[in-house]
């Protein structure tokens, strides 16, 4: 509930004319509710939540003063707007102890000083401000803080500069005439005053200080320069990435229990609305079932007293009966026989009507009493469905706190299952560092040794294993071990001559020239 206080009938027209742009829809899904209300007019500014002074006659109001004398946890949230360097502005920091006068004089001074102020002064953003205090009414946070445009300081000394201003022209004035003497007068003035000095005096201008110096004197804090290690700024940088995550973390937390808390509220608040309303229905039928007992135990009462003059009639019906039976058996009876029967059927005729209301009061007797069973029906199903109701406010709040647990565990596994994989990739990464570290060795070796280490194997240990021998009568050569019949022997009883070729050169040794020329592998070289 808001609280508009204005200082004029015609201001208060616009404001409802703007309120009153509201969409129908709006109103209806808001329980927002806001009041006009003129300076002058007495009303409850307890009632509210939130007071708003127009202008400047909010301090003057009959709601400002219930404000100021009531309790602080009472008091609601006010708001007072003014415009910036206006007379309002100033009146709110004019001391109250002044007069009428001297009140309008310190305004015009300050208005008169502010123009300087107002030239260069920016405009804000009044939807942003405005969108801010909504948003801390709707949902109070505790780290807002407004600071109002303040006033300079040097607006506020009304006095001051007026006396300045008057006393300035005549202390220049005599700093002058004082300057343009050749000699100052250090005693008492005695004749006539020395000659004026026609040139001017010159200017003393401070001494410039050294740039070092300077900054010893007033350092600049900008230029400070820290010195970090990688390692410290490494840490530095992944703490700070933590924090950062943990904080995103922690507001989409708050950001669902947020949701949860307010979807849970509506839930809550339509189930008390529910429950009101079958307590409402429940005191209905109690007041009805107790206006149908009394009904029914008046009728009680008057079928027992039917019952009771029945009774007295069946009596009486049976003394007549009697009588009669004297009357028919003596003779001096007989003339009054006939007026004894005209009796008889008389109340024969009666009871014939009593019992006719007699049933029809049992009829009336037995509808009362399905009444009251369907009734004591419909109340013993709105108690069992109140008491459901109830279960359900309950498991829905234990819902809740179990959701907010199964959250917090889901955010634990899912950081627990992060580390763990990037362990793994950690390990995996070691691994394959190592294996190529092995490689590296393998290649290292072998460089060291500059051939292979199978040499024994690949190396012909027979000179004879390539070389062409000539044979007798062909004038050609063929190579040992054309013939599959050749045999050591038979070629030692040769007579030809063999003319033995020297074995092919090695190969040259792995990596020997890549080695060479780029250099890869001799930091490894060195380290070995």
């Amino acid at each position: 509930k808001v609280l508009i206080i204005a200082r004029s009938q015609k201001l208060l027209g616009y404001l409802q004319a703007i309120i009153g742009t509201i969409k129908p829809s709006d109103r209806e899904e808001s329980e927002l509710v806001v009041q006009l209300a003129h300076a002058d007019q007495d009303v409850d500014a307890l009632a509210f939540d939130i007071v708003i002074g127009y202008d400047s006659a909010y301090a003057a109001s009959v709601a400002s003063q219930q404000v100021e004398q009531s309790e602080p946890s009472k008091k609601p949230v006010v708001i007072s707007l003014v415009i910036t360097y206006s007379i309002e502005h100033f009146e709110v920091v004019i001391p109250t102890d002044f007069g009428d006068l001297d009140r309008k004089n310190a305004l015009l001074i300050s208005i008169f000083q502010s123009r300087a102020v107002l030239a260069n002064h920016g405009d804000q953003d009044v939807e942003r401000v405005v969108a801010e205090f909504a948003e801390h009414l709707l949902d109070p946070d505790l780290a807002f803080d407004w600071e109002p445009e303040l006033i300079p300081s040097d607006l506020l000394e009304f006095y001051d500069n007026a006396q300045k201003s008057q006393t300035q022209p005549q202390s220049q004035l005599e700093a002058r005439q004082i300057s343009a003497l050749k000699r100052k007068h250090d005693g008492p003035p005695v004749g006539s005053p020395k000659r004026l000095r026609r040139s001017q005096s010159v200017a003393q201008t401070p001494a410039e200080l050294d740039t070092t110096v300077r900054e010893l004197i007033d350092p600049d804090p900008a230029k400070e320069q820290v010195m970090l290690t990688r390692a410290a700024w490494g840490a530095l940088t992944q703490k700070n990435t933590e924090l950062e995550s943990q904080l995103r973390d922690k507001d989409e937390l708050e950001a669902i229990t947020r949701k949860q808390i307010t979807r849970m509220s509506k839930q809550i608040k339509s189930h008390e609305s529910t429950a009101n309303v079958i307590q409402k229905q429940h005191m209905a039928a109690l007041s009805e079932r107790a206006g149908f007992e009394k009904e029914r135990n008046q009728a009680v009462e008057q079928e027992q007293a039917v019952r009771a003059r029945l009774a007295e009639r069946d009596a009486t019906i049976l003394a007549l009966q009697a009588r009669l039976e004297q009357a028919a058996s003596k003779d001096s009876v007989l003339a009054g026989l006939d007026e004894k029967s005209k009796e008889l059927s008389a109340a024969r005729e009666e009871i014939r009507l009593l019992e006719k209301k007699l049933k029809s009061k049992e009829s009336d007797f037995d509808f009362a009493r399905g009444q009251y069973q369907d009734e004591r029906q419909h109340v013993n199903d709105t108690v069992q469905e109140n008491k459901e109701l109830r279960e359900q406010v309950a498991q829905l709040k234990q819902q809740f706190s179990e959701s907010l647990v199964k959250i917090q565990k889901i955010n634990a596994d899912s950081s627990q299952k992060d580390l763990q994989r990037l362990v793994v990739e950690a390990q995996t990464l070691a691994k394959d560092r190592e294996r190529e570290l092995e490689r590296t060795r393998e290649e290292l070796r072998s460089l060291k040794n500059g051939r292979r280490e199978t040499r024994g194997t690949s190396v012909p240990r027979s000179p004879r294993m390539g070389v062409m021998t000539p044979r007798n009568g062909r004038g050609g050569l063929s190579t040992l071990g054309a013939s599959a019949g050749a045999t050591p022997g038979s070629r030692g009883t040769s007579p030809s001559h063999v003319v033995e070729t020297p074995a092919p050169p090695p190969p040259p040794p792995l990596f020997a020239a890549s080695s060479a020329a780029n250099g890869r592998f001799n930091h490894l070289r060195d380290r070995l």
